[in-house]
């Protein structure tokens, strides 16, 4: 085994509550955006790294994403664990962890996506020896999301409220664990990585950040995922900011 190789696991079993307005019939993770299931441009970031195992944690309306999936040509080992009752962010994680083959796991959020070198990102953690890196994102207005503040070791210290305001680091949906830290989960009962999991991380002080300054978006709201198209019209996925030089043609995602 490549001892540089991650596996992957994509969060892809959210309720989307707040989005059934817009997105009834599937998962959110594979609603539409310019075409095509979002999740394709995470699987497009995803090339340029090194992969030997993609797990898709599914759970409301998990056929639809199994359907999606298995119409594409994924250059991975794609493999799928559902969950049988809704188990939270953190339950889907550790439901999914008897499949993984490697020290360090990529977790990335179905119904976000970040324009960053997800090669730094994997780099940084595995040579620091951090027990969990959380990928940050730069924004104007952290009110959405709520802030994340930072030592001067890049530690997460605290996770602000919601309604305070501002320019900051958000949490971007982007982590790398080691699955000793993942094991930690309890088993087969819903669990929250943001509510129950990641607190615990920060008074440890085991959870760092790893801040990034390209663009970010998540559909989980009609607003965000009505200005999606516009958004991933010409991202590559490729880092910091980067774009196309030119709009890739459908031939040429489906290729993924």
């Amino acid at each position: 085994m490549n001892n540089n190789a991650v596996n992957v696991m994509i969060l892809a079993g959210g309720q989307g509550t707040r989005l059934k307005t817009m997105v009834s019939d599937r998962q959110k993770a594979v609603a539409s955006v310019n075409g095509r299931p979002f999740i394709l441009f995470l699987l497009e970031q995803l090339r340029k790294i090194e992969i030997n195992k993609l797990i898709i944690c599914t759970g409301h309306l998990q056929e639809t994403v199994r359907k999606e999936l298995e119409r594409c040509p994924i250059p991975f080992n794609l493999v799928f664990s559902p969950e049988q009752t809704p188990l939270g962010t953190g339950g889907a994680i550790r439901n999914a962890l008897p499949l993984t083959e490697t020290e360090h796991v990529l977790v990335m959020n179905g119904d976000s996506f970040i324009d960053c070198d997800l090669n730094a990102f994997c780099s940084s953690g595995r040579i620091g020896n951090r027990p969990a890196q959380m990928l940050l994102a730069a924004v104007d207005d952290v009110s959405r999301f709520g802030r994340v503040e930072l030592d001067e070791q890049n530690l997460v210290t605290a996770f602000a409220e919601k309604d305070s305001g501002g320019a900051g680091h958000i949490n971007a949906g982007v982590y790398l664990f080691k699955s000793t830290v993942i094991r930690r989960i309890p088993e087969n009962i819903p669990y929250s990585l943001e509510k129950q999991f990641f607190p615990r991380l920060v008074a440890a002080r085991e959870l760092y950040g790893y801040p990034c300054r390209g663009r970010f978006i998540d559909i989980g709201t009609p607003e965000s995922y009505a200005g999606a198209e516009n958004f991933l019209e010409n991202f590559s996925g490729e880092g910091e900011g980067e774009v196309f030089a030119n709009k890739r043609n459908d031939q040429s995602v489906s290729a993924i």
